[in-house]
């Protein structure tokens, strides 16, 4: 529990970054750094969620949607994508992917919530 209330000065900004990822993706092509993303998907009723990483989280999404990725979110008809945090490598984010996969479903669902109140489809925001 107290793992959830934990919230660093990163964890913020990453809720911030996420609303703002048309800038990052600008910042990532003019300073030349690889941008790496650990995202939450969910089936169109919301009731099933799956945690990845990804170092591009655009065309990650596509497979997911197009059902090109055998597996978990093919099984589950896992398509939109609910919330998304940016890393500056990929050690950080598989971290954090691994700590939120350990995570209460209540608690995965209240940050979500914070950023993606209506778990609408954030896809189309990204691309």
């Amino acid at each position: 529990y107290r793992e959830y209330l934990t919230i660093s000065l990163f964890d913020v900004d990453a809720l911030f970054v996420c609303l703002n990822y048309t800038l990052i993706s600008v910042l990532e092509k003019e300073f030349n750094r690889e941008i790496t993303e650990i995202y939450i998907i969910s089936n169109k009723h919301n009731t099933v969620l799956y945690i990845g990483v990804t170092s591009h989280l655009v065309q990650r999404i596509y497979q997911h949607k197009e059902k090109l990725i055998e597996g978990f979110s093919k099984q589950y008809n896992l398509f939109k994508l609910v919330y998304f945090e940016l890393y500056d490598d990929m050690e950080s984010a598989i971290l954090r992917e691994k700590k939120l996969k350990r995570w209460k479903r209540d608690w995965k669902n209240e940050l979500i919530s914070i950023v993606n109140p209506s778990w609408k489809d954030l896809y189309p925001d990204i691309i």
